[in-house]
């Protein structure tokens, strides 16, 4: 894809390399997400560190309570112990996948950057492809980052651009997550 010098880049490469560059920016855009959701995720797991310690003083505080109490302060400290550390491992394992995928998608960042400083870089992207990737981007949050990465590598400078109103743009600490 290597464009040699005095020649004229070809148009299926500029091509590519018009759809490519939005595709790098969701990228950014997602692995931003993912650091902040893996963020978020440490910090529940300290909440359960926090509910252990808890637990503990409440087994301590067994010892004073009158014996007709006891079986029944027991088994509700035993049920919490054991949601804990359910919800510890899903945690765990939560975490793995996200640095695994936080992984992938860098590598993949990095090989799509060396293609298109090997191609003929546009200066420009294809405004519809760009507009679709946005479109696949549910979280106002990562639809953001998006707008932000095309801005500042230089491909948009509003996101009207890419026929998102201002009413539309996300607002900095939005969430439109939706909690069950």
């Amino acid at each position: 894809m290597s464009v040699v010098a005095g020649q004229k880049p070809k148009p299926e490469s500029q091509h590519w390399a018009a759809v490519a560059e939005p595709q790098l920016c969701v990228i950014e855009a997602l692995g931003a997400q993912l650091v902040r959701v893996n963020s978020l995720l440490e910090s529940s797991f300290n909440d359960l560190s926090t509910q252990f310690v808890q637990m503990a003083q409440e087994v301590a505080s067994l010892r004073s309570a009158p014996e007709e109490e006891k079986d029944n302060l027991i088994r509700n400290i035993e049920r919490t112990l054991s949601q804990s550390i359910m919800s510890m491992q899903f945690q765990d394992r939560v975490s793995q996948n996200l640095v695994i995928t936080m992984d992938v998608l860098q590598a993949l960042a990095t090989e799509l950057e060396a293609e298109l400083a090997a191609s003929a870089r546009p200066g420009r992207i294809d405004t519809e492809a760009a507009k679709e990737l946005y479109h696949f981007l549910r979280l106002g949050e990562i639809r953001g980052e998006y707008l932000a990465a095309l801005s500042r590598r230089g491909f948009i400078r509003d996101p009207e651009e890419l026929g998102v109103s201002e009413s539309q743009t996300p607002k900095a600490g939005e969430d439109d997550v939706e909690l069950f």
